[in-house]
């Protein structure tokens, strides 16, 4: 990297298509697949694409620093980013809960799994 210059602009227009094409897959999945369009969580999913998308927007739209100079665009954003985990962690638990209940085999009265 010393003897490299670094395209800062590339790097940006990366992450941001990247980071577009994140998005447009899990719309895809929430909107016009079976699962996802009834999947149990699928507000907690489509509320924390939303708000990420509106978070990342504070780094893309930069702005010059508020109360005293102290807050830039770029702490706004982690402090917008902070909660958003609640939302995802909810998402994957009932995810995971719709799989097991989706994959779970029928016990027999020893509590073994039979074989289909």
């Amino acid at each position: 990297m010393l003897t490299r210059r670094f395209d800062y602009g590339g790097w940006v227009v990366a992450c941001l298509a990247l980071g577009l094409l994140q998005t447009l897959l899990w719309l895809r999945w929430a909107w016009w697949t079976r699962e996802g369009a009834t999947h149990p969580s699928r507000r907690s999913l489509l509320v924390f694409i939303a708000s990420l998308n509106a978070a990342s927007l504070l780094e893309v739209l930069d702005f010059p620093p508020l109360l005293w100079h102290t807050l830039d665009a770029h702490a706004v954003w982690h402090l917008a980013t902070i909660p958003l985990w609640a939302l995802w962690y909810r998402f994957v638990l009932l995810d995971l809960q719709a799989g097991q209940v989706m994959w779970s085999l029928p016990l027999d009265s020893a509590g073994e799994d039979k074989e289909l």
